[in-house]
């Protein structure tokens, strides 16, 4: 049995379509997966962060989903905030929160249309 090397988190969303644009548009995520309107009458994006990547779908997209997300977050480790964060900033300044300071490291939010949490983190290794 092999490891996979990913894990994605699967977002269950009223609708994907203004997500697919905030997140190729506004952050220049990679948009790795489009099936609108294919998988059966729901909708299925998914999107991508250098490795990191995010998936959205209506209910009725793939059989036996929950309902609708409330306050999700998804969490994407990167190697330098700094950097990501200014880079961020510059592509949607009004949805992107301020580098913070924690015991374990660094890290910022940005919020989606749909009102997922995306936190980007940069974890301090002694």
């Amino acid at each position: 049995m092999s490891i996979p090397d990913r894990i994605m988190s699967l977002i269950v969303v009223a609708d994907p379509a203004p997500l697919k644009a905030f997140y190729t548009e506004s952050l220049a995520f990679e948009l790795v997966t489009d099936k609108s309107g294919e998988t059966g009458t729901g909708s299925f994006i998914i999107v991508a962060y250098a490795t990191c990547a995010i998936g959205f779908c209506t209910p009725d997209a793939l059989a036996e989903l929950p309902g609708i997300a409330a306050n999700a977050m998804v969490m994407l480790e990167v190697p330098q905030l700094a950097p990501v964060h200014r880079i961020m900033s510059e592509r949607a300044p009004e949805v992107v929160g301020e580098q913070r300071d924690s015991p374990w490291g660094h890290y910022f939010d940005v919020t989606d249309p749909a009102g997922t949490r995306l936190r980007f983190i940069q974890v301090d290794v002694d």
